[in-house]
């Protein structure tokens, strides 16, 4: 089976309708910010590109690096994050494993803030969603609708004042501030028209950082 990186590359942007003949290398040049030379070398096999544009090409195909790299399916992704659907589908996940695995829906794979995800992984520690309602906006700190939220899901034990992802008693996921107050513990809005909520929970995921969406 054909293995070289050249093909692979042709290949993909063929079957989205990319003219990949005598000017596809002005193209990648212009489409990824390098020379033309450079491009010329990618499809010549003579040189790779940078860790950071195969992650920009895989984004721009909708595939994985793998597949770039391979020409097969898989489910490593690099530099990637899944973003679900709800903090529900988050709620179900193994950190073990990545979401395909698991056959949860991934609504896109967006690029990470974290380092770490420049690593080639199968485990999936940390999962975007996107805000909704208005609970959590306030003066100052504040996570408007359609704000990306960063959980690591592997952080389940948090402290006082961190922004967590919770299953409450009714089975329904939350997103609030945790509160400890002596023995007591409890989910806070951070808008006032509010109540806190100090039924059951389950925190299942720490926030890690939020974006506005891109």
């Amino acid at each position: 089976m054909e293995s070289k990186f050249s093909t692979h590359l042709k290949k993909a942007y063929a079957r989205r309708g990319e003219d990949t003949g005598r000017g596809f290398p002005l193209f990648l040049s212009q489409r990824f910010g390098v020379t033309t030379q450079a491009a010329r070398e990618w499809l010549k096999d003579k040189n790779y590109p940078r860790i950071e544009i195969l992650i920009a090409m895989a984004a721009d195909l909708g595939i994985t690096v793998d597949q770039l790299l391979t020409g097969e399916g898989g489910q490593v992704r690099v530099g990637l994050l899944p973003l679900l659907a709800s903090l529900s589908d988050a709620a179900k996940m193994d950190t073990k494993q990545t979401p395909d695995a698991q056959g949860i829906a991934v609504e896109a794979w967006i690029p990470s803030l974290r380092p770490q995800e420049s690593k080639v992984r199968m485990k999936t520690p940390r999962v975007a969603v996107k805000q909704t309602g208005d609970t959590m906006i306030a003066t100052g700190i504040s996570f408007p609708e359609g704000m990306l939220l960063v959980f690591d899901i592997t952080r389940r034990h948090p402290d006082s004042g961190d922004f967590v992802a919770a299953i409450l008693g009714d089975g329904s996921a939350t997103f609030r501030r945790f509160i400890r107050d002596g023995g007591m513990e409890y989910l806070m809005p951070i808008n006032r028209a509010y109540e806190n909520y100090r039924g059951e929970f389950k925190v299942f995921g720490t926030l890690d950082y939020a974006v506005l969406d891109f």
